[in-house]
């Protein structure tokens, strides 16, 4: 079973070879669940960690035919040497397959171990619907000097996938951005493991959907520019395209609350723009991939070609025209009208 702890400390120290009791002290009391992670590579560590005094480093050195000692490379030691068998220093990395048979097993996505090589690598593929195959791709550190730069690299070369990230402090600001371009969907797992269990994070339903049909028939020579939505009451929105005007119902997902799609659209209208939570936030995740889905939703929803919206900066600015309807204007009336609190006001009972 994979813990949420396994994957903080891969994304603390990498997925490279370190020695075993390196490993031990990291994972503490999940080593027994851990270690069938990892397999062992050849050689053996030049420096391990002290497990009596973890803040001490110590210098590997031979001792005897099959021996080793672990001392201080300082003058002044501040302890003496320890004596260390070959299973301790002995190196040890992330064993790629097992990891991604687990994953597979807990995430549900089919394994499929394509690449072999380097440290961001395609370990399977995900069926979305009936229709659409995304590959899966695995994104470890290395702990080595010069890891992010080969990161970005590797992630710039990858589209339209289901990215793993072994925790959000990977993801930065500019790891963020290149996601974002790329349409990667990103799932960092430490979080969303602590947060689902044992439950699958990408199973989909395999009962045959019937096809939406976009509300406009798609014309090559249509533009967002030319469209207005209006958002209203009960769930409603209002889209017009010229002298042709239609009507879509968002239902809701819940006995209180509409679907999502509906009430970005209600924080659009009164803000005029979407901006995503800071991506140190811990709602950052969540919040922009269901704004990642809304965007491709509300695409087919509408059948305009190209996407709805253009990213400036944090925000995105939609390329047509969204405003409240008259009746939830006149909702808005009976209330305070602080222009802060358009939003708050504009969802009121739908949260």
């Amino acid at each position: 079973m994979m813990t949420s702890n396994f994957w903080q400390v891969l994304s603390r120290v990498g997925a490279g070879a370190l020695a075993k009791l390196d490993w031990q002290h990291h994972f503490g009391d999940d080593w027994p669940t851990c270690q069938q992670f990892l397999k062992k590579s050849s050689g053996y560590a030049r420096t391990v960690v002290d497990m009596e005094h973890p803040c001490r480093r110590l210098d590997v050195v031979p001792d005897g035919e099959d021996g080793f000692l672990g001392m201080e490379a300082d003058d002044v030691p501040t302890g003496p040497p320890v004596r260390l068998g070959p299973a301790d220093v002995a190196l040890h990395a992330v064993n790629w397959q097992a990891v991604a048979l687990a994953l597979g097993e807990t995430l549900g996505f089919e394994v499929l171990l394509i690449e072999a090589e380097g440290y961001t690598r395609q370990v399977g593929i995900r069926k979305k619907d009936q229709e659409t195959v995304q590959p899966v791709v695995l994104c470890l550190p290395s702990g080595t000097i010069g890891e992010r730069n080969r990161m970005l690299s590797d992630l710039a070369a990858r589209k339209d996938s289901t990215l793993l990230l072994p925790s959000a402090d990977l993801l930065d600001p500019v790891i963020h951005s290149l996601t974002t371009a790329n349409q990667l969907e990103v799932i960092c797992l430490a979080e969303s493991l602590q947060k689902s269990g044992s439950k699958p994070l990408l199973t989909k339903s395999t009962r045959p959907k019937k096809p939406r049909q976009p509300l406009f028939p798609a014309k090559a020579d249509w533009h967002w520019q030319k469209l207005t939505v209006e958002v209203a009451d009960g769930g409603r929105i209002i889209a017009s395209y010229g002298s042709e005007r239609k009507e879509h119902f968002y239902g809701k997902s819940s006995q209180q609350s509409y679907k999502k799609d509906y009430e970005i659209l209600l924080h659009v209208a009164a803000k005029g723009r979407w901006t995503n939570p800071h991506s140190s936030t811990k709602e950052n995740e969540s919040v922009r991939k269901q704004f990642y889905r809304f965007r491709k939703d509300f695409k087919a929803l509408i059948g305009i070609p190209d996407a709805p919206f253009v990213e400036e900066g944090e925000d995105w600015i939609p390329k047509f025209e969204v405003r409240l309807h008259g009746d939830l204007l006149h909702a808005l009336k009976q209330q305070p009208t602080d222009d802060d609190d358009a939003w708050s006001i504009a969802v009121g009972s739908y949260q």
